[in-house]
């Protein structure tokens, strides 16, 4: 959060303050002031930042057997951080992490648990208390983004980065001496696109069949990236969320739910405008 106010001895403002915003009375931010800028001392610039800042802390972890629910917790107790409510990512798993920010240690657990159940979840600040989320239980089912929403949209396909219709996996037996080797693969996206194909060492090859044919599910697609610029804002609309886009694209009739990857909400007098980049998934097909 970033605003200004008028530097004076009643707001005695510091950095370490909490900082509230709601707007008409929906609660939107609670953090901590991190930055204070000024000319002439006349006027403050403020940055504000919720709990998720402290995930930029790094930590040397050895865990076992934890879900990323498990370690959420165990990560905000260590930190002094407040919980909300949180889904059970029920996956568990067991990792050595040294030198890792926190962000990178509750990602590489919630990596090894899309891989395994295809489930996705959102870390976030909600007001204060951070919490873990299912993205299918964050979408906004009464909010539709169209033409009449905003002034311009980008839209843009690509099948460089995160697409692959190979998917290969190694597990290094150490009885045998031998490597084995999972494949995953779609013969009709090869034919379209060329092979491109994705490999990964696994630490065991416990349910690896199963794991490779998720991982061609979720990588074997284009991806999609739609821009939103200046419209209409809602406070629900944030990362991790999901609101309906129905737009004439340039290949589809879009009319779906899209996941919020990264949102801007820019507040002045009255007017309240957002920009949002969106993505096409398959979790709501």
């Amino acid at each position: 959060l970033t605003f200004e106010c008028v530097n004076d001895d009643t707001l005695n403002v510091e950095e370490g303050n909490l900082v509230n915003f709601t707007v008409d009375g929906k609660k939107v931010f609670a953090g901590y002031i991190f930055t204070i800028s000024s000319e002439n001392d006349e006027v403050l610039s403020i940055t504000c930042y919720d709990q998720l800042r402290y995930f930029k802390n790094k930590d040397s972890i050895i865990y076992n057997a934890k879900s990323a629910t498990e370690l959420l917790k165990m990560l905000a107790s260590q930190n002094f951080l407040t919980l909300g409510d949180c889904d059970d990512t029920v996956y568990r798993t067991d990792k050595d992490e040294d030198g890792a920010t926190l962000f990178d240690i509750i990602l590489n657990n919630l990596d090894e648990t899309l891989m395994a159940t295809g489930q996705l979840y959102c870390l976030w600040d909600d007001f204060g208390k951070l919490r873990l989320n299912n993205i299918s239980s964050l979408v906004i089912p009464d909010l539709c983004l169209d033409a009449d929403s905003g002034k311009s949209y980008d839209y843009k396909t690509s099948i460089d980065g995160v697409t692959y219709n190979s998917i290969k996996l190694g597990y290094n037996d150490e009885k045998s001496g031998k490597r084995k080797i999972y494949v995953a693969q779609s013969g009709e996206n090869i034919n379209k696109w060329g092979k491109l194909q994705l490999y990964e060492s696994i630490n065991s090859e416990n349910g690896a069949q199963e794991r490779v044919q998720k991982m061609l599910s979720l990588y074997n697609k284009k991806s999609s990236t739609l821009s939103l610029n200046n419209f209409l804002g809602d406070v629900r609309c944030r990362g991790g969320r999901s609101p309906i886009v129905r737009l004439k694209l340039r290949d589809q009739e879009l009319s779906n739910y899209m996941l919020i990857e990264s949102a801007t909400h820019k507040f002045s007098e009255n007017e309240h405008f957002m920009d949002l980049k969106v993505t096409g998934n398959y979790f709501f097909e």
